[in-house]
């Protein structure tokens, strides 16, 4: 007798771990990327911006200043980016099979379940006889 398993795409938990990793994952990585464009143009709108040459010295100083924070921030992101891709590769191919382990294990739970019930029957049933006759007899 063959077992089937529930399809795991339609499940709701699956349904809402997508709409969870969206909005816990990829809507913030994108506000950031955004975040962080708009800073570099605002940069190099404010360099080179009508003001006095101290300031636009400043300015450019500043630039110079960020652009190798900003670098190694890119590659933080990269491998950010390159990490989320790599777990949303493996989350579509973990899903059946962590869905196959989850039934296995419930059934295994429930045989060990049976399999302690059946062991201490004897036990529980003694325990009782004994009750009932100390209670028929009135020994305390």
């Amino acid at each position: 007798m063959k077992e089937t398993l529930p399809i795991l795409e339609e499940t709701p938990s699956i349904k809402a771990h997508k709409r969870q990793a969206f909005w816990q994952i990829t809507f913030p990585l994108v506000m950031t990327v955004l975040l962080v464009l708009a800073v570099a143009v605002l940069t190099g709108i404010s360099a080179f911006g009508e003001a006095s040459g101290s300031v636009r010295w400043a300015a450019i100083s500043t630039i110079w200043l960020v652009v190798p924070v900003m670098l190694i921030a890119f590659v933080f992101l990269a491998v950010l980016v390159a990490m989320i891709y790599g777990m949303m590769r493996l989350l579509k191919i973990i899903p059946p099979y962590t869905g196959k382990a989850q039934y296995y294990v419930n059934r295994a739970a429930d045989k060990i379940k049976t399999a302690a019930d059946v062991a201490t029957r004897p036990v529980i049933a003694g325990g009782g006889l004994i009750a009932s006759l100390k209670a028929l007899f009135g020994k305390k």
